[in-house]
């Protein structure tokens, strides 16, 4: 459903386990999910605020905390940016996005991802938790006048397992701009069996969590690789990238295709994993068809 590079995941004020909801003070509107989906698109919200931060957390049929990410969205130097970070019980993993390259640490593991330039901004828009998927479906739209908010409901299957879903996305009833959200999988009776809760902020005033960019880039000069990448070698659309990542850090390629990574330009001998602990390395990327 929705996807992250490896994370996803945000919290809400109150919901129940149960099937139904109240719908008193609520009435039908004339809205579209995909007047929902032109008001939230990453460029629309960018207009408006300086940044969108987006807290989630993972329930289960208890009712117990299992995971909780944060997200940060803005622009910097005309770039998409995003910072993420998850905590599941004591673990911890941080992405930072910076310059069409995704820095991760996960507890000591450090790895540095190159986007091709041309499918960065993609990427870090297909990041944003809240935003409806391509399955969902519109169930129904009421507008709910104490809060001055739109309730939009959506169906949908988990396409992993074919689990009946639903989303409940609470939307100014203004700009249409998503409040909160409440992502549930259901049982065969109808009942909630686990929820993804979410909260959307403008401006959101939380310090992000940059500590995996930092971990990677910022050690001493005598500590660092020079890694230059060449991905997709001898092409129109060949892009030469370098960056120094701290030794012992992971590299790979990540584009809409799969990448294989290669020791020569002719791109005939592989790389099983890339060694950073030397002063430099150059490594050749070509996708795998």
């Amino acid at each position: 459903m929705k996807k992250l590079i490896a994370l996803a995941m945000v919290m809400v004020g109150v919901f129940c386990f149960c099937a139904c909801g109240n719908r008193s003070g609520q009435e039908e509107t004339d809205i579209s999910l995909g007047d929902v989906k032109n008001a939230n698109r990453f460029k629309t919200l960018m207009e408006d605020c300086d940044n969108i931060s987006i807290k989630e957390e993972r329930i289960n049929i208890n009712g117990d905390v299992y995971s909780t990410a944060y997200w940060d969205f803005r622009m910097e130097d005309g770039q998409a940016a995003v910072d993420t970070w998850t905590k599941a019980g004591e673990q911890k993993m941080v992405v930072n996005a910076r310059s069409g390259v995704l820095y991760e640490l996960n507890g000591d593991a450090m790895n540095a991802t190159i986007v091709p330039a041309a499918e960065y901004e993609k990427r870090i828009k297909g990041m944003m938790p809240f935003f409806p998927s391509a399955g969902e479906k519109l169930a129904s739209v009421k507008a709910m006048d104490e809060k001055d908010e739109i309730l939009v409901e959506t169906e949908f299957e988990d396409p992993q397992d074919n689990a009946a879903m639903g989303g409940s996305y609470y939307v100014d009833a203004d700009t249409l701009q998503i409040k909160r959200v409440q992502i549930a999988t259901y049982d065969e009776k109808g009942f909630k069996t686990s929820i993804r809760a979410m909260t959307v902020a403008r401006n959101g005033s939380k310090e992000p969590d940059t500590s995996a960019w930092k971990a990677i880039t910022a050690s001493e000069k005598a500590d660092q690789c020079e890694v230059t990448v060449v991905v997709n070698p001898g092409s129109d659309n060949e892009e030469i990238r370098t960056l120094d990542v701290a030794k012992g850090c992971g590299i790979a390629v990540l584009g809409e295709e799969d990448y294989i990574l290669y020791r020569d330009e002719a791109c005939q001998v592989r790389f099983p994993s890339v060694d950073t602990i030397g002063d430099s390395v150059t490594v050749y990327a070509k996708p795998f068809s």
